[in-house]
């Protein structure tokens, strides 16, 4: 037989939400032994819900906006093509206009056409000079909105960054709702219940 005396201590370890809210429904009574993961007590998420589902609509809404913008740069890309294409044809047909200017030009001057016909080839070269220029200026401005469909498809991921980091954070919340024991032992008190709004 041997005796001795001395003390013996235990760790108290205090479980509680990590914010406030209503507790939904408490696990374990007073006495009761836990393991470490067990479930103590679980919070209300209601809320938490809906903000989950108000985030994973503003996703989805944000990764729609994105698919609509690449579809959109596609678009405008086509245009910038068609829009070159029309460019070369307009430079060709200032080309023509104006070796027809020299044509009729010389032959005005060595009488073989009339002033008139000289009137009329410096009008297709004015012309084809306009059509040219308007053509150069859609050109620019179709890759203008290149350049601005791109800038807007960078703002879409940013927004699909900014929504699904909202969704974790609400994701990590939910799991806070649910209470676990740290590590094993016997529950000594239980200083709430179903039902009532913790701090």
């Amino acid at each position: 037989i041997a005796g001795g005396n001395g003390r013996l201590e235990a760790t108290t370890i205090d479980v509680a939400a990590k914010s406030g809210g209503r507790v939904l429904s408490v696990r374990v009574r007073e006495g009761d032994f836990v393991s470490a993961g067990d479930e103590i007590a679980r919070m209300d998420t209601q809320s938490l819900d809906a903000q989950m589902r108000g985030a994973q609509a503003q996703l989805r809404q944000a990764r729609t906006a994105r698919a609509t913008l690449t579809a959109l740069v596609r678009q405008r890309e086509q245009a910038v093509t068609t829009v070159a294409s029309l460019v070369a044809q307009r430079e060709a047909e200032a080309a023509l206009a104006e070796k027809e200017l020299r044509r009729t030009s010389e032959l005005v001057a060595q009488k073989f056409f009339s002033p008139q016909q000289l009137d009329a080839a410096n009008a297709r070269v004015q012309a084809s000079r306009a059509a040219l220029s308007a053509a150069r200026s859609q050109r620019i401005e179709a890759e203008s909105a290149v350049l601005t469909a791109r800038s807007q498809i960078v703002e879409s991921e940013a927004a699909i960054e900014s929504a699904q980091a909202a969704a974790d954070r609400i994701q990590v919340e939910i799991a806070d709702a649910v209470l676990r024991a740290p590590r094993g032992g016997r529950v000594q008190t239980v200083l709430a219940q179903g039902g009532e709004v913790l701090a």
